[in-house]
């Protein structure tokens, strides 16, 4: 069989098929750029583009008609060239507003009327114009300034909509309490309430707020306005003292109790649950569920309780 291995001495690549001369593609390359032609101009090692020449030459060639001409470019050094101007060189020897006016223009750079960090000088003829008085409202005791009709914003719209500007818009309240919460600390916002939770409060109980709710195990008014404006949900099932705060501390069984106690298999459906698995993982998971619901006056006792899971129990809701 044929050795198929670069013909270079000590080189054990394999040849490669865009590279020549039985080489590997690195020293094909090197190949090629040592049997480049060279720049012409004695001293210059550059690879030759055009006319034996590199590209700076060749460059120089076409436009000054001599490769070995100097260049003519000047450093960027220095004030701007333009008469009168002191800032600093940029491009093609000018500063840069003088180069933003040659692009815009095309035309020569031209000195400017002023002096950079002086004001514009003002002819002695002519006299500085007179600051225009800003007109206000029209209506007595009114400073805002005059939108149409020589009156502000507020007292034109209500000539539009009512034909008299003293006509007010909204019965607005100082200093009285919320219709919801009673809360008077804070800025009433609207007409009648001190924000958009109240509002909504409101409008979703058709403007009969309830105030009190009924324990569902012990029978006891619950306050719902709890003060400074905070409210308790008027879904609330269980006062303080019925509401099981420790589970501990009331003798409430754990998942892993009920299922000691009654077996893996789901109270709602029967299917069996998978004890492994996480609320973060699947809604198949294991949960506590109430034969009674608490709301509906069922307790936190063991007998009350059973295993689910929890998209049976959140399915099931407050039902019996």
């Amino acid at each position: 069989m044929a050795d198929r291995t670069c013909v270079v001495d000590g080189c054990d690549s394999p040849r490669s098929p865009k590279a020549g001369k039985g080489m590997c593609l690195p020293h094909y390359r090197e190949h090629r750029a040592a049997a480049a032609p060279r720049c012409s101009i004695e001293g210059c090692g550059k690879p030759a583009h055009s006319k034996g020449w590199c590209g700076a030459h060749a460059q120089r060639a076409r436009t000054l008609g001599d490769p070995l001409a100097p260049l003519q470019r000047q450093p960027n050094v220095g004030p701007c060239s333009v008469d009168g101007c002191d800032q600093p060189m940029r491009k093609r020897t000018w500063c840069a507003s003088h180069y933003a006016q040659w692009k815009r223009t095309g035309e020569e750079p031209k000195p400017f009327l002023y002096k950079w960090g002086q004001a514009t000088p003002r002819p002695p003829s002519q006299t500085p114009p007179k600051k225009r008085e800003r007109a206000t409202c029209s209506v007595e005791g009114c400073e805002t300034s005059a939108k149409a009709q020589k009156l502000c914003l507020k007292h034109y719209t209500r000539m539009r909509r009512h034909g008299d500007t003293s006509h007010a818009e909204r019965t607005w309240h100082e200093n009285q309490p919320c219709v919801v919460c009673g809360e008077t600390a804070k800025a009433i916002k609207s007409r009648r309430f001190c924000s958009s939770r109240c509002e909504q409060l409101f409008i979703r109980h058709d403007g009969e707020v309830p105030s009190l709710a009924v324990c569902g195990q012990c029978s006891v008014p619950i306050q719902l306005v709890v003060g400074e404006g905070r409210r308790r949900k008027a879904s609330i099932g269980l006062c303080d003292k019925c509401r099981p705060w420790n589970r501990k501390a009331y003798g409430i069984p754990s998942i892993s109790e009920l299922a000691t106690r009654d077996g893996t298999d789901c109270s709602i459906c029967g299917a069996a649950i998978d004890m492994e698995l996480r609320r973060t993982d699947s809604l198949m998971c294991p949960s506590v569920d109430h034969r009674i619901p608490r709301s509906r006056g069922g307790t936190d006792e063991p007998e009350n309780l059973a295993l689910a899971h929890l998209i049976c129990n959140i399915r099931k809701s407050n039902r019996i």
